[in-house]
């Protein structure tokens, strides 16, 4: 899904209110028995096995809907966030979208 259209420079309630329409029509798209994974810089980090062994335990216990979703270039709204049931993060660098 693309990134929410913004103007080159944004108030910062400008950036709240892209944020939020974008966290609103990502939700649109996620049933409320998925578990949802955000990815954050803020998020925990986890190794390859300590994911692996949280996505078996997800299977194990009957989550077979797991939602990754990736923020837009200003991150995710705060509805994005409290729906999420995991924040995750790869690395504290940011990474280009």
């Amino acid at each position: 899904m693309a990134d929410g259209k913004a103007p080159e420079t944004m108030s910062e309630a400008e950036m709240e209110a892209v944020k939020r329409k974008e966290g609103e029509r990502i939700l649109t798209h996620i049933s409320q028995d998925a578990f949802m994974i955000a990815l954050e810089i803020e998020g925990q980090m986890l190794s390859s096995e300590q994911l692996a062994k949280k996505m078996d335990e997800l299977a194990t216990y009957g989550k077979s809907k797991v939602v990754f979703v990736i923020g837009g270039s200003l991150g995710i709204s705060e509805g994005l966030q409290k729906r999420s049931n995991l924040a995750f993060s790869f690395s504290k660098m940011i990474f280009p979208h």
